[in-house]
């Protein structure tokens, strides 16, 4: 018998358990156990040893619940298990097993093929709208069902940090399943399943934690279909999903299904949830003598077979028992591909939302454009745009205004600013450690009832060593700001320094410093900024700005003993230069904040 141990996060401890369920919590609650057995979204597998979920984000990335990739470090048993793809192995070394709120991204060994990863959401953090969550949890009788893909309809709201309660139960082993909605432009995973408590599934967003999530996962993220071919649940894919349940009494189930001409590959993959065996034969009923592929988790860690160019006609699949009983699920999966000339005209799909009628031409999936202007997802969507519209066949992401806020990649708490459809470096959420300090330095903040009066002013001298190297070149690729923290560490405003022509490089090659002119920049309000290298005691830096565009700072601040102010930037590995001011202000009230240093 196969021993799966389903993982909760109970009090911020880590426990596992054997499954156990409440029936008094169970009654009268709609249910993930409860739900439908499906084999949808191919992208939404189980980990094998916590049997939580995890799904597709990339063809090498799942996003799960970091509960569930804690434990045992053994790779042996890290195994992930799609319906559609069979095992794949997790590389523990490229993974990152904790992120934000119980959030982890698991790197796969190797990459998934013919399964569409499922995008992220990146629209918005507070909605209530009607969705799907899919969990891989037990049945009502304790510990019966467990690894067996279920989902069910439910609404859920503001699903972000701490989700509110799903209107929808669920027991030990839902951890790591998703809830999948639609904002307009295809399918999303809106939020994974961090536990179950009561009546109710809760979990964190991806909204939120968006920023970290594309970090760990990289240019992965933005797969929008995995290897050449027909993917699952395309036109040209066709699905036989088979369940049933097994026992003493009842140890065989035989069941056959038809594979059309054409057919480029066959997969046959099985989750159980005992000690069963699968046998599969082509033209006539397989036995435990007599098959062309044999699936057992004991001889085999696979859970899959795979066959190329297949025959036409009928297969069988005998489902035996080896010990215990209960569930199981057997998907067989084909797939016609139009690079064989016998499926030319047949449908497909491109993975393009601005085409359409898509059939085999030519040996290549084709259509053709929908209308300009119609609406389309962005698999790569960004904070810095929102969804997009069909032009020509593609789907150009719509761009939302400069100096829209956003959350720079790399760091949750960090504050941003949109420019040209991407998220740029505005500051970090708290003060960086390890900065360069100096012996002089004045920030000077005038603040008034008309924002265009606004103005503000920062000079660091006499500072610890800065080799040209360090200033890398904010021309071409790297983006500064200037950060202003009060004496607890908490971001009071933030002014950024956008790349480009704005810059001008100072004092030969490689140049010895830059000099930012941001008069026509209405995104930051900076309006001149200088950088310079130098031995100790001879490196500086200053910034200055004025207008509406400055950030606001609500003054007087009630305590300036000990305020930071930072420039930063993040390329090619992140710099920093400090002046933390711990004498009492010059000037401090409703106009004007001015600090000096020493």
């Amino acid at each position: 018998m196969r021993i799966f141990w389903c993982s909760a996060l109970v009090g911020g401890s880590l426990l596992l358990a054997p499954v156990q369920a409440d029936a008094e919590q169970r009654a009268g609650h709609p249910r993930v156990v409860d739900g439908t057995v499906t084999v949808d979204p191919p992208a939404v597998g189980e980990i094998l040893y916590s049997a939580c979920g995890g799904t597709l984000i990339g063809c090498q990335t799942v996003l799960t619940a970091a509960h569930c990739a804690l434990g045992d470090p053994s790779v042996f048993f890290r195994h992930l298990f799609f319906q559609h793809g069979g095992m794949v192995d997790v590389d523990l070394d490229g993974s990152t097993l904790e992120i934000g709120y119980d959030m982890a991204v698991l790197k796969l060994a190797s990459p998934v093929t013919r399964i569409r990863p499922l995008p992220i959401n990146r629209t918005t953090g507070s909605y209530s709208l009607p969705g799907t969550v899919v969990g891989w949890g037990c049945d009502p009788v304790p510990g019966v069902g467990e690894s067996i893909k279920r989902s069910a309809s439910t609404t859920v709201s503001n699903l972000f940090v701490n989700a509110v309660t799903a209107q929808v139960g669920g027991c030990s082993g839902d951890s790591g399943g998703v809830f999948l909605t639609d904002f307009g432009s295809g399918t999303v995973l809106a939020g994974t399943i961090e536990g179950t408590y009561g009546s109710g599934i809760e979990g964190p967003g991806t909204y939120y934690y968006q920023s970290l999530i594309a970090a760990a996962a990289g240019a992965d993220i933005n797969s929008t279909a995995c290897g050449n071919g027909a993917q699952a649940g395309d036109p040209n894919s066709t699905t036989f999903p088979f369940s049933g349940s097994i026992s003493a009494g009842a140890p065989q189930q035989t069941h056959s299904f038809s594979v059309a001409p054409g057919t480029t590959e066959l997969r046959v993959a099985f989750n159980e949830e005992d000690n069963f065996n699968v046998f599969i034969r082509f033209g006539a009923p397989a036995t435990t003598t007599t098959y062309d592929c044999r699936i057992d988790y004991n001889v085999q860690a696979s859970l899959s077979c795979t066959f190329p160019a297949p025959q036409a006609g009928t297969w069988y699949a005998l489902v035996n028992r080896v010990s215990g009983s209960g569930m199981y699920q057997l998907t067989a999966t084909t797939f016609s591909d139009c690079s064989d000339a016998l499926n030319a005209g047949i449908a497909c799909d491109d993975g393009n939302s601005c085409t359409d009628n898509d059939v085999c031409a030519a040996l290549a999936c084709t259509g053709t454009p929908v209308p300009d202007m119609t609406s389309c997802g962005v698999n790569a969507d960004s904070q810095c745009t929102t969804g997009g519209t069909c032009q020509g066949g593609i789907c150009e992401p719509t761009i939302v205004a400069d100096g829209t806020a956003c959350t720079p990649s790399g760091d949750n708490a960090a504050s941003g600013r949109c420019r040209d459809g991407s998220c740029h470096l505005a500051c970090p959420g708290e003060p960086r450690s390890g900065c360069r300090t100096c012996e002089r330095s004045k920030f000077t903040f005038a603040s008034d009832a008309d924002p265009s009066r606004k103005k503000l002013q920062w000079s660091w001298s006499r500072g610890q060593a800065v080799p040209a190297a360090d200033l890398d070149d904010p021309r071409s690729a790297t983006e500064y700001a200037l950060c202003v923290y009060s004496n607890t560490g908490h971001l009071l405003a933030t002014a950024a320094l956008p790349t480009g022509e704005s810059w001008r490089a100072k004092g030969g090659i490689p140049p010895r410093g830059f000099r930012f002119d941001g008069t026509g920049d209405t995104a930051s309000g900076v309006t001149r900024a200088d950088v310079k290298a130098g031995t100790d005691g001879k490196a500086k830096a200053a910034v200055r700005g004025a207008g509406a565009d400055l950030p606001d700072l609500t003054l007087p601040i009630s305590s300036t003993i000990g305020m930071t102010v930072q420039l930063v930037h993040n390329d090619p590995a992140p710099q920093c230069w400090t002046a933390q001011y711990s004498n009492a202000p010059i000037k401090n009230d409703g106009e004007m904040l001015t600090l000096s240093l020493p």
